[in-house]
């Protein structure tokens, strides 16, 4: 589920490209298939069922890089402190 989000993440990063464009198309469209033929939901409620795991660690077992950075960016905003 989450491979076609991070493939079109990277593929965002240089969307200039033709070739880019055509997979990103691709991907768009093999995305759709498994939204409309009910497999995204069923692997979307498999991977809540068990806490999320790839979503929150990824394929490779490491945490998202975004929490670092939402980690980081809370501790610049005292106001989010709890007393």
């Amino acid at each position: 589920m989450w491979y076609y989000v991070s493939i079109l993440q990277n593929m965002a990063a240089d969307s200039r490209s033709e070739d880019h464009h055509e997979q990103s198309k691709l991907a768009m469209k093999e995305a759709l298939r498994r939204i409309q033929n009910g497999e995204f939901a069923k692997e979307f409620v498999l991977e809540s069922k068990a806490n999320r795991p790839v979503l929150i660690h990824g394929k490779n077992g490491e945490r998202a890089p975004v929490e670092k950075v939402g980690k980081e960016l809370r501790a610049m905003m005292p106001w989010l402190k709890k007393d």
